[in-house]
C-alpha cells in the first residue's frame, strides 16, 4: 500500500491475505502514528515483513490497496521489474492520470478500501477471526470519520454490520481511531481556538 500507512491501507493489507493467502504483505518503516502504536502492541498477531527485506526484483505479481499509483508505495516501485509483472488494484480514490495500469482492477467510490475487500471475503464466505474483524473496523471506521464523512456509502455501513457480526471490538476502535494532537500540533490548535472570530 501508500507510505504513511494508515488504519486503512493496513487493513486492505490483512483483508488482502485473506484473498490471497499466497502473498506476502510488505509494510513500509513509514506508518501513521496510530499504526504505530496499534502494531506496537499487536505487531506479532500480523504476517507482515518489512519491505526493505523483500527482494522487489524477484517480484512476479503485486496487489496494490487504498493505492492505485507505484509513485505513492515508496521505494519498492523503482526495485520493481515490469517485465511480467502481474498487477491487481483495490482502491477508492477518484482516478489518477499516474495510475498504473492493472491487469485486475477494483476502483469504486467508497468510504474505506478496505470495504471492497471485506465485500470480497463475505462473498467468498472466508471466515475472520474477532481480531480480524477488529482490524478491518479500525480501516473503516477511521477513513470515514465514523461514517461521517461525506464520502462514507451504504456499502461501508453493510461492511460495518459484517464485521460486528464476526465479533468487531469496538473498544479497540475507539481507542485506536481517535484523532490524538501532540506537541507543536496541539499548540496550534489551541492558538487557533483562541484567536477564532465568531462567524
Amino acid at each position: 500500500s501508500h507510505v504513511n500507512t494508515d488504519f486503512d491501507a493496513l487493513a486492505c493489507m490483512m483483508a488482502a491475505k485473506k484473498l490471497y493467502p499466497d502473498a506476502v504483505v510488505a509494510v513500509t518503516d513509514k506508518l501513521a502514528v496510530a499504526v504505530k502504536q496499534f502494531l506496537a502492541i499487536y505487531r506479532d498477531k500480523l504476517d507482515l515483513v518489512p519491505s526493505h527485506q523483500v527482494d522487489w526484483s524477484r517480484v512476479r505479481e503485486l496487489i496494490l490497496v487504498d493505492v492505485a499509483s507505484l509513485a505513492k508505495i515508496g521505494e519498492a516501485a523503482n526495485r520493481l521489474s515490469r517485465e511480467n509483472l502481474r498487477i491487481t488494484v483495490f482502491d477508492h480514490h477518484p482516478r489518477q492520470a499516474d495510475n498504473v495500469i492493472a491487469d485486475e482492477e477494483t476502483i469504486e467510490p467508497v468510504g474505506a478500501a478496505v470495504t471492497l475487500l471485506i465485500e470480497r471475503i463475505r462473498e467468498r464466505s472466508l471466515p475472520m477471526t474477532p481480531f480480524e474483524a477488529t482490524l478491518f473496523g479500525l480501516g473503516l471506521y477511521s477513513d470515514t470519520g465514523y461514517f461521517s464523512h461525506s464520502t462514507t456509502t451504504p456499502r461501508d455501513l453493510r461492511a460495518a454490520a459484517f464485521l460486528m457480526e464476526h465479533g468487531m471490538n469496538l473498544e479497540i476502535i475507539r481507542r485506536f481511531s481517535q484523532e490524538v494532537l501532540y506537541g507543536q500540533q496541539q499548540g496550534i490548535l489551541n492558538s487557533l481556538l483562541m484567536n477564532a472570530a465568531d462567524f
